[in-house]
C-alpha cells in the first residue's frame, strides 16, 4: 500500500487517497467527517457512506493531491 501511494502521489495525476478504517455493513447515514487526523470521529463508518464520499471527489477539486480520513 505504502508503494502504491507514493507511486500515484509522485505522478501528474489529480488524485485523492480516501483513507478509512472501519467499514460496516450499514445503512448509509450521510454525515462524513473529514480530517487528517486533526478531526475527532469513530472510526466505524457504512460502505455506503463510504462509496457516497468517493464517488463526489470525482467533480470535488476539495481534496485534489491529499489523503483525507473519513469516518463517522
Amino acid at each position: 500500500m505504502l508503494a502504491i501511494g507514493e507511486l500515484v502521489s509522485r505522478s501528474n495525476l489529480d488524485w485523492t487517497m480516501v483513507r478509512f478504517m472501519a467499514p460496516k455493513d450499514t445503512p448509509y447515514v450521510g454525515k462524513v467527517k473529514v480530517g487528517y487526523g486533526d478531526v475527532k470521529m469513530s472510526f466505524n463508518i457504512s460502505r455506503e457512506d463510504i462509496d457516497a464520499f468517493m464517488v463526489e471527489q470525482i467533480t470535488n477539486i476539495q481534496y485534489i493531491r491529499s489523503m483525507p480520513i473519513i469516518g463517522s
